[in-house]
């Protein structure tokens, strides 16, 4: 999610069921959320909240609790080939509308208006047939008005899939200048394929696959779109759906383009299983192995003059299950969890939360390591690997800075601001928190369904005044409040006994996939004089963030729906849409290179060496 670095992290990018097919997914709770609202009227809401997060203590900080369930039901929602009646599909689609409009900071800005808005809410209405229509046709009628509100984190989709089992597309896509490439292939006779751009799908050409995809899921900019489309392909169920058919052949016929202006076309094979392993061309660079938090760090030179720290994601590092804990953000505490205790520890994972919480490896240990190897090999550049991050909990972003800059330069950032709304859909998903508790921290004012402007107006008035001693003072509290969440980080934040202790030259690498909590953290680094090399993010920077998870009565559809508006970049439109690398990774350069599949990295050494010379 475009997310600021103290926002609460609440990812739709591991979450969503298709939305990045690399990744693994699960939803909200084992209930709907109408059953949600129930068990609050039943007066059941406080009961679920203690048994669920323990009493805060004096310290503000939750104290332990019981062991809890969220795995998800899907049981009672209907298959995506079941007949639904119009008056129930009707309903879905208020409800859809009605959520909308109460959780989301603008859901018309995006499509042309309210008026527009509503004219794709009715004429969707009126087409639905007196016969019905099943869940699947369903699912393809409201994706376009899902879309229009252009906004990656607002998304609709069926029932979970992710499994072991999963027909998928079998190729590797990439993103260079606009535009898809094949970046690995899973049949020996398809070798000389890699590094075509895609110039149609099944006949369907490249600027029509485009215009499709931005009618099927919403997205921020260019870059983003092209991912979305990347992703589709991948999935026959989502692929078939873009190309209007009614199933897809076995094989899928992609014309490209390669590198030397030869066209080829290739037939791709689908099915669960890879027709054999993942054939890419081979690296110049060995990049370091990441722990089951997928952060990973070593050097790129021999003489440990560069050093890399890659982060793969933010949703699996310990201090971003602290925060949520903390939060009341119960949806990655419940098989999320589990499976990265399990996988850190290689056991079935303890019932308690904290004990699995302890198990997983910590971002403030492995940064303290990393710093520790970096003064003693006397590093002078450090190169930030986020190209495959897709997000999660941005607090990562506050601990980096904690390592590499004075709090006094953190405290002076200019994040820009962000506008919530407090809704009844994001109480729902905020189990520890509550309107009287927004009121008291933010203004008695606030009421149910209202947006709060007031970062905006604190950011305003710092940039006319400049930094007060009250500004320096509230940023420094929201600070220590932001790391009182995560006690693994804590503890260390109040000693600063390692704050600031590595300064050199930083780079971040960037993909098309680096996305929400991965371009917040580019962003940061960005703000702080940070170098970014190669292919921009499908992130904007002025964009909707922050997903509260949904499911629809009848239908059983789920998906999300972001309740901030982030400015990032207030002054700056066309940075706040696209934010550029200081050097971008081209088809050219990328070609020159093999189409290695570490070419950002290597374009980063070469940049270094070309500054050194």
């Amino acid at each position: 999610m475009c997310e600021k670095r103290r926002s609460s992290g609440n990812d739709d990018d591991e979450i969503a069921s298709n939305a990045k097919f690399a990744t693994s997914r699960f939803c909200f709770f084992g209930l709907s959320m109408s059953t949600h609202v129930m068990i609050a009227r039943l007066g059941l809401g406080l009961f679920v909240l203690l048994s669920a997060f323990g009493c805060a203590n004096k310290t503000g900080r939750p104290a332990r609790s019981e062991p809890f369930s969220l795995a998800r039901s899907s049981a009672a929602a209907p298959g995506l080939n079941s007949r639904l009646s119009q008056a129930d599909l009707r309903e879905d689609v208020r409800q859809l509308v009605r959520l909308l409009e109460e959780s989301h900071p603008d859901p018309y800005v995006g499509g042309g208006g309210r008026v527009a808005f509503h004219r794709r809410f009715h004429e969707l209405l009126d087409e639905i047939p007196a016969e019905g229509l099943t869940v699947r046709e369903f699912l393809h009628a409201l994706r376009p008005l899902v879309a229009s509100v252009r906004d990656g984190h607002t998304d609709i989709r069926g029932s979970l899939t992710g499994g072991a089992h999963e027909r998928r597309t079998w190729v590797e896509l990439d993103v260079v200048e606009e535009r898809l490439y094949v970046s690995g292939v899973y049949r020996e006779d398809q070798r000389r394929a890699i590094g075509g751009r895609i110039r149609s799908v099944e006949g369907i050409a490249w600027p029509e696959l485009i215009r499709r995809s931005a009618a099927f899921r919403g997205y921020e900019n260019a870059y983003g779109n092209i991912v979305h489309l990347a992703e589709a392909v991948s999935k026959p169920d989502i692929l078939a759906e873009l190309l209007g058919y009614e199933k897809l052949p076995d094989l899928v016929h992609v014309d490209l383009e390669l590198s030397d202006q030869t066209p080829l076309t290739i037939a791709l094979p689908i099915g669960s299983a890879a027709p054999g392993p993942v054939i890419r061309p081979p690296s110049r660079l060995s990049l370091p192995e990441p722990n089951s938090a997928a952060i990973g760090w070593g050097f790129l030179t021999e003489d440990r003059s560069v050093a890399i720290l890659r982060v793969d994601t933010m949703m699996r590092y310990r201090e971003a299950f602290e925060a949520w804990r903390a939060t009341g953000y119960a949806t990655n505490l419940g098989d999320r969890l589990t499976t990265a205790a399990e996988d850190a520890s290689g056991r079935k994972a303890p019932p308690g939360i904290d004990e699995r919480i302890a198990l997983i490896p910590s971002a403030t240990e492995t940064l303290e390591a990393l710093v520790t190897a970096m003064r003693g090999a006397k590093t002078t550049t450090l190169v930030v690997d986020l190209r495959r991050n897709e997000g999660g909990n941005s607090l990562l972003a506050t601990i980096f800075g904690y390592f590499f800059y004075s709090v006094e330069q953190l405290l002076e950032t200019d994040e820009g601001y962000q506008i919530p709304r407090f809704s009844e859909l994001y109480f729902e998903n905020n189990l520890a928190t509550s309107l009287e508790r927004v009121r008291s921290e933010r203004s008695p004012s606030i009421h149910l369904g209202d947006l709060d402007f007031s970062e905006e107006v604190a950011w305003r008035k710092t940039r006319a005044q400049g930094l007060t001693p009250e500004e320096r003072e509230r940023r420094l509290r929201e600070l220590s409040e932001e790391a009182a969440r995560a006690p693994s980080f804590d503890r260390e934040f109040r000693t600063r006994k390692w704050n600031a202790k590595w300064s050199g030259k930083l780079i971040v690498l960037t993909s098309a996939r680096t996305y929400s909590s991965g371009y917040t953290f580019t962003a940061f680094l960005y703000q702080h004089g940070a170098s970014v090399v190669g292919v921009p993010s499908s992130q904007a920077g002025n964009c909707f963030i922050d997903a509260l998870q949904f499911d629809l009565t009848h239908s059983g559809l789920h998906g999300t729906i972001s309740y901030k508006r982030s400015m990032l970049f207030p002054d700056d439109a066309a940075t706040g849409e696209i934010l550029r690398p200081t050097v971008e990774l081209t088809y050219e350069k990328l070609a020159t290179l093999g189409f290695d599949p570490n070419a950002s990295a290597i374009l980063a050494l070469d940049v270094l060496q070309h500054h050194a010379h």
